[in-house]
């Protein structure tokens, strides 16, 4: 699974998948609307804290289901804060996300270390027809998103 995280002109991160990687899309943080493409069918979105590494893995998750679920499309949007949701997933603009900062300083410089809850991001969005109809929030393997999809809605 090869993918890069570029900014645009705009200092948006996005995501690209090389051509090795098969039924996931790429897509940018903050977008203006939901994507077009995102408004037609099943597709399952991970987003992911892009200054988060321990979001990284749930990458590896998402090509995995990408290739296992041809029925349903992936799609991977990085993201900085949880307001920028307000545009396409205005149900989760309000969600917390906690971060607590810690500082160090040394004769060499000074050292900052960021920790987040483990529960409140990456973000699984199963969104169907445009709208979104269930969302798991925290580290999920391949299995409990696996799960996940296939759950009756209810």
């Amino acid at each position: 699974m090869n993918y890069q995280i570029t900014a645009d002109e705009q200092e948006r991160f996005h995501i690209e998948f090389s051509d090795d990687v098969v039924n996931v899309v790429g897509l940018r943080m903050a977008p203006d609307a939901l994507e077009p493409e995102l408004q037609n069918g099943q597709w399952l979105i991970l987003a992911f804290a892009v200054w988060d590494a321990k979001d990284r893995p749930a990458i590896e998750v998402a090509c995995r289901i990408a290739a296992s679920l041809e029925a349903t499309r992936v799609a991977v949007r990085p993201f900085e804060l949880p307001d920028e949701f307000a545009t396409w997933a205005p149900e989760l603009a309000d969600h917390e996300i906690t971060v607590a900062v810690s500082e160090s300083r040394s004769e060499v410089g000074t050292e900052v270390s960021i920790v987040t809850m483990s529960d409140d991001h990456p973000m699984w969005l199963l969104f169907r027809g445009g709208q979104m109809v269930r969302a798991s929030i925290g580290i999920r393997t391949f299995e409990e998103v696996t799960n996940f999809i296939s759950a009756p809605l209810g």
